[in-house]
């Protein structure tokens, strides 16, 4: 059995999309899907604002009250828009999204600037079937996020 964040920070491994079924907190069954192409390589996808992973996403539920003072406070939920994303102390434009195959998973290529700094930057966005969206940006564990209504 593999952990959670193992298993999502994997889900490349290889160069092969790997789906995994989660019961609790354990892997217990991963199929290889299909080679994807490089993220350069792959077209983008069009994003509208009803696309599943756009809204405000929140790691604790309770933060879903602050909802409306996104970027000025901590915690506070973050918000996904078609061509953003905000949080505390930063933003990013979405300068790409690439949907590797029929999956309920995104990749979003961002331009960033946090506390005076520009940078690129990428996350893996995906919504499972009880609605919550995990995210993951390499830098740490995936993260699970509930939309605040």
């Amino acid at each position: 059995m593999f952990e959670i964040g193992a298993a999502l920070r994997g889900l490349f491994l290889g160069g092969l999309l790997i789906r995994c079924a989660l019961i609790g907190c354990a892997v217990i069954c991963c199929t290889v899907l299909f080679t994807p192409v490089q993220a350069d390589e792959a077209l983008p996808v069009p994003v509208d604002r009803n696309a599943p992973w756009v809204g405000k996403w929140a790691a604790d539920p309770a933060w879903c009250a602050d909802a409306d003072k996104i970027g000025r406070k901590t915690p506070a939920p973050v918000e996904l828009t078609p061509t953003e994303f905000l949080g505390y102390e930063n933003s990013c434009t979405i300068t790409k999204v690439v949907q590797p195959g029929s999956m309920q998973a995104w990749l979003l290529k961002l331009e960033c600037q946090s506390e005076g700094s520009v940078y690129d930057d990428e996350m893996l966005v995906a919504v499972n079937r009880d609605g919550r969206l995990w995210w993951i940006d390499g830098a740490s564990e995936p993260a699970a996020f509930t939309r605040c209504e």
